[in-house]
């Protein structure tokens, strides 16, 4: 199992704990994951994890050795993809740095909105701008972005 659930990270990596459930499951020709499964990968994870076949952290399972940088559209996955808790929060703050990378300065509010619609979402939720908005907070804290007169920017190294 611990194998299987290797051969989907390194396709969809990173991949949420609930998506492999669910690669699993319909490989196997169930139709939902039970209580029975879920544990086998949990533990499959836990194994997989300790052999170095990839990383688990949280709620998402990454490449060995993991990929830097990576940023994926979800526009064209069926609804009960594309939950946007299914999203990474490295994927989220690539995200971020792209939009940055690209624009002189923007506002937050901007930011969010144009973080959400190269993930592939439409439309930011409370929950949503939340997620996004911690992420912002983080990077500003690691110094990666500043705020100044109200919008955002990269740090430029000089």
């Amino acid at each position: 199992l611990a194998a299987a659930i290797q051969k989907i990270v390194a396709v969809e990596g990173p991949i949420h704990v609930e998506l492999i459930a669910k690669r699993i499951t319909n490989a196997f020709g169930y139709s939902r994951v039970g209580n029975r499964i879920n544990e086998s990968i949990l533990t499959a994870l836990n194994t997989g994890a300790s052999m170095g076949f990839f990383s688990h952290r949280g709620d998402f399972v990454y490449q060995q050795p993991e990929e830097k940088g990576i940023l994926r559209n979800r526009a064209n996955l069926l609804p009960v993809e594309k939950k946007f808790e299914y999203v990474p929060e490295e994927e989220i703050q690539e995200a971020i740095s792209h939009i940055l990378l690209h624009a002189f300065s923007i506002s937050r509010k901007e930011l969010i909105s144009a973080a959400l619609n190269i993930l592939g979402f439409q439309r930011a939720t409370l929950k949503i701008s939340d997620r996004i908005d911690k992420v912002i907070e983080n990077l500003q804290e690691e110094q990666t972005i500043i705020e100044q007169s109200g919008n955002l920017s990269a740090v430029v190294n000089r």
